[in-house]
């Protein structure tokens, strides 16, 4: 009867200490799936805000390109402007003086000597 309670005292220490080897374990797993848990969700915000940096650096970008092709086209339209308006004005001169050269062109001929007898020039 020792012999049974002897084997039956060991096999109830082997099972105690597997029971406490088991729940250690179990205990081990649990706080290691934890802070794996935890280390994801930091990896994840950290991510997240990385994308969201990244994200508001690419707006600015596109901002501050928009605002200097919107500034490059403004001087293109008004540098075009003024060579419009130089034109212009350069065509108004040509044409004043050509119509002067016309009217002096005109006088002379009219004072040619042929030309005087016609009353109506």
């Amino acid at each position: 009867m020792t012999v049974l309670l002897e084997k039956s005292a060991k096999s109830r220490s082997l099972l105690l200490r597997l029971l406490v080897a088991r729940k250690d374990m179990l205990l081990r797993l649990l706080v290691a799936r934890k802070d794996m848990l935890l280390r994801l969700l930091v990896a994840r915000k950290d991510m997240l805000l990385r994308l969201l940096v990244a994200r508001k650096d690419m707006l600015l970008r596109l901002l501050v390109a928009r605002k200097d092709m919107l500034l490059r086209l403004l001087v293109a339209r008004k540098d075009m402007l003024l060579r419009l308006l130089v034109a212009r004005k350069d065509m108004l001169l040509r044409l004043l003086v050509a119509v002067a050269f016309a009217c002096f062109h005109l006088r002379a001929q009219v004072r040619h000597p042929l030309l005087r007898n016609f009353s109506m020039l």
